[in-house]
């Protein structure tokens, strides 16, 4: 009986000391964060299984398209399409970004050189307003 108990008693002093460094020879990875499979799987633009719940619901992805192209009956993307392809994306964004570049011209507009400079501190940019940068340029 005592036997059975010094056995438990190493099973459990052994799992709760394996319990307590879970990440243990993870420092020797190249990438310590990944596996080796994982970093294979970078490397071949493999997922990783990062979209499996885009996956599983019903949203194709684009790896898995291409190598399914002919059973899908994929246009093959030749550069005039491409070309129009990203003419058409960049018409796209083209209209939200100039509203939103818009728009903080009109609060450089309502605030003081003094509150922009602050705000550039406080955000961790270069302490420069854009006003004093523009300023400069013209002297």
């Amino acid at each position: 009986m005592r036997f059975i108990i010094a056995i438990v008693a190493i099973v459990f002093l052994t799992g709760s000391a394996m319990a307590q460094q879970p990440y243990a020879g993870l420092q020797e990875r190249s990438i310590k964060t990944l596996s080796d499979q994982q970093i294979a799987d970078l490397n071949a633009g493999r997922g990783m299984g990062l979209a499996l719940a885009a996956e599983l619901n019903g949203y194709p992805g684009p790896i898995h398209a291409i190598e399914l192209a002919s059973e899908l009956h994929l246009s093959p993307i030749t550069l005039a399409n491409l070309e129009v392809a990203t003419q058409k994306i960049g018409a796209t964004q083209a209209a939200p970004r100039a509203t939103h570049l818009k728009y903080h011209l009109s609060t450089v507009a309502i605030l003081t050189p003094e509150q922009v400079t602050r705000y550039n501190e406080l955000r961790g940019y270069k302490a420069e307003s854009p006003i004093q940068h523009h300023h400069q340029m013209h002297q």
